[in-house]
């Protein structure tokens, strides 16, 4: 995989431009089938006559997901970035290859969880381990709850907090009271890999400590995604001996070498 990582741009959340826009992309389904409303079933016919295979858990996933229309010039030279939308239909087209030629403008939050007792929360991702889930959603990897694309919102504010207190939610069973802070590591880039776009990496510190995430996940309505809850001992060596050890999804992986810089 390649992992780049970026300069932030200087101007705040509050200079955002969010467009109600399809992003362009080379392959996209056609506009008519987003605009006035999205017709998903054509979207799939349209993607599945290409040669991506859509499953039932894969057709459950429609979101509109948060993109950025200007990636290149607002890393490379701080201007505003524009935020526009592609569905998650289309997230999973350019994660197989099928469209963008490369282009992955798609906005994902790669959460770092601490507990109040110093573990970062880690886990295996579940789903039944096949090579086309592997690849789409790295069923049977190492990742780290609390991450997941961000869904395109009607103002630059609710692009972080409607992902962060959606996946606390339906994948640990926590609530915002949780959170005792939310502290940001960075953004970086992932090419060539099953997880290809933009990732806004955030370390969230509870304060609740491991015993009582590991309860709460029990509960959680996506649970699925990590079968099993693990500890990861916060400090230098435990993250570095993951890192080289684990075999981390990309957009797990990058927010813990950015954790790891930090420390």
């Amino acid at each position: 995989m390649a992992i780049n990582f970026l300069r932030v741009p200087t101007a705040g959340v509050d200079s955002l431009v969010v467009e109600n826009v399809t992003t362009e992309v080379a392959g996209r389904a056609p506009s008519k089938f987003y605009h006035p409303e999205i017709r998903w079933d054509e979207i799939a016919r349209f993607y599945e006559e290409k040669g991506l295979k859509l499953d039932a858990k894969s057709k459950e996933w429609k979101e509109r997901v948060a993109t950025i229309r200007n990636f290149s010039e607002s890393f490379a030279t701080g201007e505003p970035p524009v935020i526009q939308w592609l569905t998650s239909y289309d997230v999973i087209a350019l994660r197989k290859g099928i469209i963008g030629a490369g282009l992955a403008p798609n906005l994902a939050f790669a959460g770092l969880v601490v507990t109040s007792d110093n573990y970062i929360v880690s886990g295996v991702r579940g789903g039944e381990v096949t090579p086309e889930r592997v690849k789409l959603f790295g069923s049977g990897m190492y990742g780290l709850p609390v991450t997941g694309a961000m869904t395109w919102g009607e103002d630059a504010e609710s692009l972080v907090s409607n992902v962060l207190s959606n996946e606390l939610y339906e994948e640990l069973g926590l609530g915002m009271d949780s959170v005792h802070s939310v502290e940001p590591l960075g953004v970086f880039q992932v090419r060539e890999d099953s997880f290809p776009g933009i990732k806004i990496a955030a370390r969230i510190v509870l304060n609740v400590n491991f015993a009582e995430v590991v309860q709460s996940h029990k509960t959680a309505s996506e649970a699925w995604e990590h079968t099993s809850i693990e500890a990861l001992k916060n400090n230098a060596i435990a993250v570095r001996s993951a890192l080289s050890e684990g075999n981390y999804i990309s957009t797990s992986r990058g927010a813990l070498e950015l954790h790891l810089n930090s420390l």
